[in-house]
């Protein structure tokens, strides 16, 4: 429940972010009114906002945008609700935006990792597809063509923006599309800068159309809004969503059951999303966090932010398809035939030219019985005389005036580019209520439906809100990090990002820590949630840390929750909490059994092998053994193969078995521990229950820490947990003497062909399937 945060007893001026986030609930409900279904309204009303905040704003910047996020979000919530109403039965129903995670969720790629490595990290390429094929982004000279510098007029500043190519709009202002010897930042800034002084506004204006690049006049606020572009954006809504044709029927929400234990509002519904960088893929991002299975759709030939693939590629698929080419476009409208939604994050007219604007897919898909929804993001949007004008997120940051005030912020008489692509994900959010807003449509009235928005049009929200007064601001100038206010117009988004987060987490930890591990530092010690969680991503063959979803809606489940393996552990609620030397089971980590997904992974979080890899008996389930093996190897700790490996088991039969061994060092509860492999093969065990989730044909179970002091199969009991039977655990019978390693191997191959104890294993993983359910 919502409440209004006490004062933290400072000199501070009064802040709640709570009554902040209510105003720009208000405003954002007066200007988007009509694009909002009017029985949606009094639900987005009833949104609860949630938040620990009790002093200052999150960032060092005087824009409100934790509460316009939270603002949006709370209309995604209460669409979202409406779809939960029409797919699960019409009740009322709680909806929560957390807005600890709103702030995280502006600046995700900043919090992401994958293998433990963040964007600073370059050890992070090593598991990233390298999709920087110009080298815009790894080269400091070629990334630095995408920057803010002052032109020939004094006090007049424009935004270089290479794109992802960088070439050309580096040989526009007269330098090398390449120069391996300036590898200096300062250096690099100088050289690109006094270039770019060559011109005035009006010629660089002319070059830029020329040459067709994405560089912009920065402009003061009031500046913009006097062009003829700023007076046509100002007066749209920030989306809109319309109707392509009407003659469609209705299409329900799919009743499919999903592949969490609570179900989601978009299971079954299937999106194909055209987009690159932030912008657009946020948007399928949040449409793959209520249960849609997105096919994100990328050229070999057009280069992406390699890093940005961890964060906005969450929950989906991805492939390459090149829709200039036959095999391409076949392919494409193959896997049209199946869409219910397609996401274009690319500039007016663009698919449009391919043959896949929206009334192209409608007439490409009518024959199917069932309309389509079609949501387009950019930068300047779908009006006025710049609307074909290719742009990113720090294009329409100066564009409409968003770095002049940022500069102001900082006592400077220039711009600055605000901190973090947070109009990026901004925008995104918009997508994702217009795309949420067309499947409602399509689900109640039926049709096809066009949904719209930009990043423009977010900065116009944003600026609508007002800036911080100046009380406040001069307490965030104050409590933040003085290096953060050295930062210049020319400095890079990457420092910016950078200077950003030193000082962030220094003032607000409590976005960045574990909020169950603060010990009181936010909201006097009150219950938290944390903001992030991890993954394993088959893709990237490791775990994938990311910001938790936003919204939270009664009796669904909203996140990319593919929980890593050592989440999905199956071990008794009575697992011990801590271990030592002579006890595997000391304490217990929870007192009654979970009912609900949250509380059995909040026990599974708090097992002790979570965090330091000590172990206990219990079973894990995985996709394939090469999850398997990446779990065991790369999550717990002191984990080797063992050499020589051989294959201990193997049937020449349809039962045969696949194991492998490993070593584990736990010094700390026994000598040595061996992991063991093997497949289930459920399909031949007789087992056919449709409703099995946590152990599924052809997953692999793990006997987990069977110590190796045990050294005859006799010495192994196979039996339910002693706790109501719910889970399936290995025990020694008795203590033994610690065994060699062909005698162990030799028990791993004689328990491995009992199949009636794999049988009875399996019986009783039916039960736990009832705990989850």
């Amino acid at each position: 429940m919502a409440i209004d945060c006490p004062s933290n007893g400072s000199s501070a001026p009064t802040y709640s972010m709570l009554g902040e986030t209510r105003s720009a609930l208000e405003i954002l409900l007066k200007v988007a009114k009509n694009e909002i279904p009017p029985e949606c309204i009094p639900i987005v009303k009833g949104v609860q906002f949630t938040s620990e905040n009790i002093g200052t704003p999150d960032f060092p910047c005087p824009f409100k945008e934790t509460e316009a996020t939270g603002a949006l979000k709370a209309v995604e919530a209460g669409v979202a609700s409406a779809i939960a109403g029409l797919a699960l039965g019409e009740k009322e129903r709680s909806a929560v935006v957390d807005l600890e995670r709103a702030s995280c969720f502006l600046f995700s790629t900043y919090l992401a990792t994958v293998g433990g490595f963040d964007k600073a990290n370059p050890e992070a390429k090593t598991l990233l597809k390298d999709t920087d094929l110009k080298a815009a982004q790894s080269n400091g000279y070629r990334r630095l063509s995408a920057n803010l510098y002052e032109s020939k007029e004094a006090g007049k500043y424009f935004h270089l923006h290479g794109s992802l190519e960088a070439t050309t709009a580096l040989k526009m202002i007269g330098l090398p599309g390449h120069n391996p010897e300036l590898t200096d930042y300062h250096e690099c800034i100088n050289t690109i800068e006094s270039h770019v002084k060559k011109f005035t506004l009006e010629e660089l204006e002319a070059l830029n159309a020329k040459h067709k690049q994405a560089g912009v006049s920065c402009l003061k606020p009031k500046e913009f809004r006097a062009t003829e572009h700023g007076k046509i954006l100002t007066s749209e809504p920030p989306w809109t969503v319309t109707t392509l044709e009407s003659s469609s029927p209705p299409v329900p929400f799919h009743q499919t059951r999903s592949q969490t234990t609570k179900p989601q509002i978009l299971a079954g519904i299937k999106v194909l999303e055209l987009c690159r960088i932030i912008a657009g893929p946020s948007i399928g991002k949040g449409l793959a966090e209520y249960g849609a299975q997105v096919i994100k759709v990328t050229s070999p030939n057009l280069s992406d932010v390699p890093f940005f693939q961890i964060d906005v590629n969450l929950g989906k698929h991805t492939c390459d398809l090149d829709l200039k080419t036959t095999p391409g476009r076949k392919a494409f409208e193959k896997l049209l035939q199946d869409a219910d939604v397609v996401l274009d994050g690319y500039r007016p007219g663009a698919l449009e030219r391919l043959g896949y604007g929206p009334k192209a897919l409608v007439e490409l898909t009518k024959h199917r019985g069932k309309g389509i929804v079609y949501v387009a993001e950019n930068c300047f949007g779908n009006k006025g005389p710049w609307a074909s004008r290719p742009g990113w997120q720090q294009i329409a940051d100066c564009a409409t005036g968003l770095a002049w005030e940022q500069g102001w912020f900082m006592g400077l008489d220039e711009p600055v580019v605000p901190p973090f692509p947070m109009s990026d994900y901004g925008t995104g959010c918009m997508g994702t209520i217009a795309a949420l807003t067309g499947l409602y449509k399509r689900a109640k009235y039926g049709g096809s439906y066009s949904g719209a928005t930009s990043l423009c049009q977010y900065d116009i929200f944003l600026l609508s809100l007002g800036v911080y007064e100046k009380s406040l601001q001069d307490e965030l100038r104050r409590v933040h990090d003085p290096e953060f206010f050295d930062l210049r117009h020319f400095d890079s988004v990457d420092e910016v990002g950078r200077r950003s987060l030193k000082t962030m987490r220094k003032v607000h930890p409590e976005l960045f820590d574990d909020r169950s591990k603060m010990n009181g530092k936010a909201n006097g010690g009150s219950k938290h949630r944390d903001v992030t969680r991890a993954s394993y991503s088959k893709g990237f063959k490791a775990d994938v840390r990311y910001v938790c979803p936003v919204v939270e809606i009664e009796g669904t489940w909203n996140g990319n929750d593919s929980l890593p393996p050592s989440l999905w552990r199956s071990n008794d609620p009575s697992s011990q909490a801590h271990v030592n030397e002579t006890s595997l089971h000391l304490q217990a980590a929870c007192q009654t059994i979970p009912e609900t997904l949250d509380e059995l992974k909040q026990a599974l979080i708090h097992h002790l092998n979570w965090y330091s890899g000590v172990a206990s008996p219990f079973i894990s389930t995985f996709s394939d053994q090469e999850d398997a093996e990446n779990w065991a190897l790369k999550k717990v700790k002191n984990l080797k193969k063992v050499k020589n490996l051989k294959k201990a088991a193997h049937f020449v039969d349809e039962k045969s078995l696949d194991l492998s061994l490993y070593e584990f060092d736990t010094a700390r509860v026994t000598d040595y521990t061996w992991v063991l492999h093997f497949r289930t093969m459920i399909d031949r065990l007789g087992i056919d229950d449709p409703n099995i989730k946590f152990v599924t044909k052809n997953e692999y179970l793990i006997l987990n820490f069977v110590p190796s002091t045990v050294t005859k199969v006799s010495e192994l009991q196979y039996r339910p947990s002693v706790f109501g039977g719910h889970f399936f655990q290995v025990y020694p019978t008795k203590t033994a003497k610690t065994a060699k390693e062909d005698r162990v191997d030799a028990m791993f191959r004689q328990s491995a062909r009992d199949l009636s104890a794999i049988q009875s294993m399996s019986e009783n993983i039916l039960l736990a399937n009832k705990l989850i359910s």
